[in-house]
């Protein structure tokens, strides 16, 4: 099903289309042993379809405005990897472009204790909060801590900080 995207769903959509190449980024880091991939990580054998799998074909779907198939990817991503921020965060995103508040507010709760350094989960908290909520002062302390776990000159950076002085 083919949608007409809203500003505020422009908005999700492109970030969770940028956030593939920050987690790119992120596994090219662990690949040069840049990064620790995590207690246990290396123990974990990997599924035949993995949950990057699915991730992949869940931005394509919510790329194309097809909520229903990114719904069903994400949420397969989350069942293979429930300790996935960045799964939980798309699987939150594709919640909110639906209207269903306070299952994305699950979603993004459980995607910030995974990690709570995932700017993605702060992004579109602060998203959720303002737009779902209606709770500004919520989604001003979600968007500081976004800013603080991006470079300040980032075109996210620019677009928050509009955001926020929008807010005021």
């Amino acid at each position: 099903m083919r949608i007409a995207a809203r500003p505020v769903e422009l908005a999700v959509i492109s970030f969770v289309a940028l956030s593939v190449g920050f987690a790119a980024g992120l596994w090219l880091a662990r690949q040069d042993g840049g990064v620790s991939g995590g207690a246990g990580a290396a123990s974990r054998a990997p599924h035949p379809v993995g949950a990057e799998d699915h991730l992949e074909l869940g931005t394509l779907a919510l790329q194309q405005g097809d909520l229903a198939s990114a719904e069903r990817h994400f949420a397969q991503a989350v069942a293979l990897e429930p300790g996935s921020a960045r799964a939980r965060a798309d699987l939150g995103a594709v919640l909110m472009l639906q209207g269903r508040w306070d299952e994305a507010r699950s979603e993004l709760d459980r995607a910030r204790d995974a990690d709570p350094q995932s700017p993605e989960a702060w992004f579109l908290t602060g998203m959720l909060r303002r737009d779902g909520f209606a709770d500004t002062a919520g989604a001003r302390e979600a968007w500081t801590r976004f800013l603080e776990l991006i470079p300040s000159e980032s075109p996210q950076a620019e677009t928050v900080r509009g955001w926020l002085a929008d807010l005021r």
